[in-house]
């Protein structure tokens, strides 16, 4: 996969930058480089991080996903009673020895 001309290499870079050019460069003319970079920017972190939907999360956004995962997650009963079944052993004695308060 690392070898010149293989196609899958970075397909996941050549796809974000694909719809970049799609929806946001060709429709634009920039008078200057800050413009552009600005603009791109403003897309990324306002719309594509955001509220672009997505095929990996069945065609949420990340936003709608997170939330849906939040609250099944809520809704998901939780156990009762105690984390352990048994409580945790005690210091161990040697046969025959007492405890400190039983002494006294």
């Amino acid at each position: 996969m690392c070898r010149t001309g293989n196609c899958w290499d970075n397909a996941v870079a050549e796809s974000f930058f694909a719809t970049l050019k799609a929806e946001v460069v060709e429709y634009e003319r920039y008078p200057t480089r800050a413009a552009a970079v600005a603009s791109i920017r403003s897309y990324i972190d306002n719309f594509y991080n955001l509220k672009r939907r997505r095929s990996q999360l069945a065609y949420m956004s990340p936003i709608e996903f997170e939330l849906k995962t939040y609250v099944t997650a809520l809704a998901r009963p939780r156990p009762r009673g105690r984390l352990y079944r048994n409580p945790p052993p005690g210091p161990r004695r040697r046969p025959g020895e007492t405890s400190k308060e039983s002494k006294t």
